[in-house]
């Protein structure tokens, strides 16, 4: 296998190799940055941006193509490429071009297959911000991982939950939840992102949402409010005038218990809808802080992704609910538990579904 950009140097405006030098990006007409080598690779390998994004370091004339600014080579001088098909960046020399892309040797066949059936490659479907169709959602390891997150820094992992839950009650209760709800959210979900990607999380990291994409958030918790807010009244307007009509023409039990049953099935049916405005929603504070997506993409991004996998993601949902009711059944305690557990459940399945690249590297490296 191919030397992996993440463990070479890179050279800085003087031709020395220098592994400090700082870049920036551009992504969907905004520039970002200054970020060290390793995380502008990891945005590559995540599909957060291709080779073909605009990039600039200090000592460049202008901004330049990733492929042609001079990042994908080695110690040694060699050229890298990234694997159009897995992610893998390896040496140019041992991919087999087509076009302006490059493959492995063993995706050949499979690569060539997709290209005849219309399929786009994993860096396209990326950059056209395409939602997977074909994930795994595995409930029982999802949980089961996010566990042992918890288990190797309990005591940390709790204490930064609790305080972003008490950040977003007192926000909520001055008013100011309509809009730092997400953006508190979306930085607890940043600090459990590193967590399950074995990077260093720090305390600060939990409040990125205040730093990264912080416009975009905001506008995010003003819209999914809005769309929540809207579709919660209709349902309250379309469960209690059915109710008022039957109360006002109750004559005998026969009626009374016809209200009942209706009272049972509409709340029953209104739960679930609450359960869906919040499941539908959740990818998009991780795709808008991790890949910076704009507030809109990223939550049409999230609602396509979620039904294309919708009873196995509801699923997944629905147990989060279930084992939040749980905490809160535990004098509320129990929740500084569930929480961080949840959400770190969460940040695996965002990472199963939208980081496919770096679990098949993984896989191929094991």
């Amino acid at each position: 296998m191919g030397e992996r950009v993440r463990e070479t140097t890179f050279k800085d405006g003087s031709g020395r190799y220098d592994g400090t030098v700082k870049w920036y990006y551009e992504l969907h007409a905004q520039r970002f940055g200054p970020v060290p080598v390793d995380e502008l690779v990891r945005l590559v390998e995540d599909g957060t941006i291709t080779i073909d994004n605009l990039v600039w370091r200090k000592g460049m004339p202008d901004w330049a193509p990733l492929r042609e600014a001079g990042i994908l080579q080695n110690e040694k001088g060699e050229e890298l490429a990234i694997c159009a098909h897995s992610g893998r960046i390896l040496e140019k020399s041992k991919l087999v071009p087509y076009g302006d892309q490059f493959v492995a040797p063993e995706h050949r066949e499979e690569f060539v297959q997709n290209l005849m059936e219309g399929a786009r490659t994993t860096t396209q479907a990326a950059e056209y911000g395409e939602a997977p169709t074909d994930f795994p959602v595995n409930v029982g390891s999802c949980f089961g991982r996010a566990w042992g997150v918890m288990a190797n820094d309990f005591w940390m992992v709790v204490g930064v939950t609790a305080l972003i839950i008490i950040c977003i009650s007192g926000a909520s209760q001055i008013g100011a939840g309509i809009v730092l709800t997400i953006p508190l959210a979306a930085g607890l979900n940043y600090y459990f992102l590193r967590k399950v990607r074995g990077q260093p999380a720090v305390f600060e990291d939990s409040f990125k949402g205040f730093k990264i994409q912080f416009g975009q958030l905001m506008l995010m918790n003003l819209v999914i409010t809005g769309i929540a807010l809207g579709v919660v009244f209709l349902l309250m307007g379309i469960g209690i005038l059915p109710v008022i009509l039957m109360a006002e023409s109750i004559e005998g039990s026969g009626a009374e218990a016809g209200l009942v049953i209706w009272l049972v099935g509409f709340f029953t049916f209104y739960l679930i809808a609450v359960i869906y405005l919040n499941s539908v929603f959740a990818f998009a504070p991780f795709l808008c802080i991790d890949k910076r997506m704009g507030q809109w993409d990223a939550i049409k991004l999230s609602v396509r992704t979620f039904h294309n996998r919708f009873f196995a993601c509801f699923g997944f949902f629905m147990l989060t609910w279930l084992i939040s009711i749980a905490g809160v059944l535990l004098l509320c305690i129990g929740s500084f538990v569930t929480t961080p557990w949840m959400t770190a459940a969460m940040a695996f399945l965002y990472e199963d579904i939208f980081c496919q690249n770096r679990l098949q590297r993984a896989n191929l490296e094991a």
